[in-house]
């Protein structure tokens, strides 16, 4: 069984975002959820932006990982 794993809680959650976006990657790129979380992370740190922003954009579309 994958459980998505994320570093969010409390006020401002995006923790359900995050977990959906993670799994969007996984399949992308064919990883583990830890990985495309990683991923995530690398991403949100090299644009200077939150996790939850980056969650977001992969869940509209405009970030994807099988380009």
């Amino acid at each position: 069984m994958r459980v998505a794993v994320t570093a969010t809680s409390g006020p401002g959650d995006h923790s359900e975002e995050i977990a959906q976006a993670q799994g969007m990657v996984s399949v992308q790129v064919d990883c583990t959820l830890d990985e495309a979380l990683l991923l995530m992370r690398a991403r949100a740190a090299s644009s200077d932006v939150s996790l939850a922003y980056v969650a977001n954009a992969i869940l509209d579309g405009s970030i994807r990982f099988d380009d």
